[in-house]
């Protein structure tokens, strides 16, 4: 429990200072947890939530009525794992080193970024004149390239490959993210139409 706790405080600060030192000893000193990563993903849904509804209006065009944070958390959690499971399906197949949970701690660790910057920039936003907002873009956009370039270092060193390799891995994980997404479309539908043509076979035979 003592390196749970102390693994939510001392991961991040130690990726975003030293991205492979951090990588490192999530591959060969197991730091982080499955805590770890729910507590990231936690905050990482505050973040996004908080910026959503309280940005000011130069920067934000989002109805805030129309926001449901309950299903921005089940979204969020839902492409995680999906990124998670297709990362996981891919390198298994092209030798990645890397297991589920170092992936997990890995891309979990790689938005500490987006916790840095998010809430604070979306705060000065309704300080900021209209000319002024454009460094709020900013802020947004390095967070994103910030946590895209911990994401690719994260996965070339937890599975031990080459850069190259790295960026055709990541290419095939979302292409993977998408087939997943497509069978289980496909899936749920087809147990619709089995279920419709039951409930059919049911409805007559209870009627004739």
């Amino acid at each position: 429990m003592h390196k749970n706790i102390r693994g939510l405080y001392k991961l991040p600060g130690l990726v975003v200072k030293r991205p492979f030192e951090g990588f490192y000893s999530i591959k060969h000193k197991e730091a982080g947890s499955y805590w770890f990563v729910a507590v990231n993903l936690l905050l990482f849904w505050i973040s996004y939530s908080f910026v959503r509804q309280y940005a000011s209006i130069l920067v934000n065009d989002i109805n805030v009525d129309a926001i449901n944070s309950l299903a921005d958390l089940l979204g969020i959690i839902a492409v995680f794992f999906l990124w998670c499971v297709g990362n996981w399906s891919i390198t298994s197949l092209s030798d990645g080193k890397g297991t589920f949970r170092e992936i997990a701690i890995t891309t979990a660790s790689a938005l500490t970024p987006v916790l840095i910057i998010w809430v604070p920039a979306a705060i000065v936003s309704n300080f900021l004149t209209l000319e002024e907002s454009v460094f709020y873009h900013l802020a947004i956009t390095i967070s994103l390239i910030w946590a895209a370039f911990l994401l690719f270092t994260g996965t070339l060193t937890i599975h031990e490959y080459t850069a190259l390799k790295t960026a055709g891995v990541i290419f095939l994980t979302f292409i993977s993210m998408l087939i997943i997404i497509f069978l289980f479309v496909l899936t749920v539908t087809i147990l619709q139409q089995v279920w419709v043509f039951f409930i059919s076979i049911y409805t007559e035979l209870t009627f004739s």
